[in-house]
């Protein structure tokens, strides 16, 4: 079984962004669907407990298309954060969706336009609390 496991704040922040994409009803509804489900079906951490072998907000992620060896690396952000140019992709993004609370080795489908689906593995994750000791 893949289960997500999320810290209480990822939950909380997530809880919130839907809440708000869902009242606005614009553009990212799609999004906010997808952080319902999320959060329904995903394991919550209790506040202050944090899973370091999990993609969080704040995470680096290594990943590579499955069946190719080219790595590729992304830091999840709250959607204000979030700028491609800089490997930081906004939690709302269908990559960031499919990777949050999820963990090493494990593959994920990422939609694409045309009802296309590609798939990566996660290589590797450097927790936020990992990455502020780096800076």
């Amino acid at each position: 079984m893949n289960q997500r496991i999320l810290s209480y704040q990822d939950a909380l922040l997530l809880s919130k962004l839907s809440e708000h994409l869902l009242r606005v009803a614009g553009p990212e509804t799609y999004a906010a669907e997808q952080l319902v489900e999320i959060l329904s079906t995903a394991t919550i951490l209790p506040d202050g407990e944090i899973r370091e072998d999990r993609v969080g907000i704040g995470s680096l992620v290594v990943y590579h298309e499955a069946g190719q060896r080219e790595r590729d690396t992304a830091t999840i952000v709250p959607p204000e954060d979030g700028n491609p140019s800089l490997g930081r992709i906004s939690v709302l993004t269908p990559m960031a969706l499919a990777l949050i609370g999820r963990k090493v080795g494990t593959t994920v489908e990422v939609p694409l336009p045309l009802q296309r689906t590609k798939q990566f593995t996660i290589a590797e994750i450097q927790c936020a609390t990992e990455l502020r000791r780096l800076e």
